[in-house]
């Protein structure tokens, strides 16, 4: 009979021991699918269960970018029409933004009322490549040495010797959410 008793004994102490989990060991809503064992320790790999009590997590919201513009104004030096200048602008927030930064820092270089805009530009890259000779190019890329090269034939197809890229730049649309 003591054997016996010893014997309960131990069933009832070992059961004691172990952890009870009424729905296994995943959270609510979840399945127990695997498990990952290490170092003496296995733990649970759970899964949602599909369509438990129909909630669905809403979606994310939609990703939304903000488009980012840049411009170059060229012009030349009102007393000097050998020495060009240029303003150029980037990462505004508008086309007129741009347009006007670029336009202002054309006309603080010397050009005053010769400065027009050459190009505006947007969500890309952009090159302005000079060249002996009156020779200038502008072009857009989706990189900054993509745009240098298209700008440097540009610049070289305009009459312009020994081209080179002089600035480029970049103005990537901009993520808002």
């Amino acid at each position: 009979m003591k054997y016996i008793l010893r014997v309960l004994f131990l069933i009832i102490i070992g059961l004691a021991i172990q952890p009870i989990h009424a729905e296994g060991p995943c959270p609510s809503g979840q399945i127990d699918i695997d498990q990952r064992c290490g170092g003496g320790y296995c733990q649970p790999v759970c899964a949602p269960i599909q369509n438990y009590n129909n909630n669905y997590a809403p979606p994310p919201p939609p990703v939304r970018w903000a488009d980012r513009w840049g411009a170059i104004a060229i012009g030349w030096v009102s007393n000097d029409h050998n020495r060009g200048v240029f303003g150029k602008s980037s990462d505004a927030v508008s086309k007129a933004n741009a347009e006007t930064i670029a336009m202002n820092e054309c006309k603080s270089q010397g050009g005053g009322d010769t400065c027009y805009i050459a190009t505006t530009y947007s969500d890309s890259c952009i090159a302005l490549a000079v060249g002996v000779g009156h020779g200038a190019g502008t072009s857009g890329g989706q990189n900054i040495e993509e745009a240098k090269q298209d700008a440097i034939r540009t610049c070289t197809k305009a009459g312009g010797k020994n081209c080179y890229a002089l600035y480029s730049n970049c103005s990537m649309a901009v993520r808002v959410q």
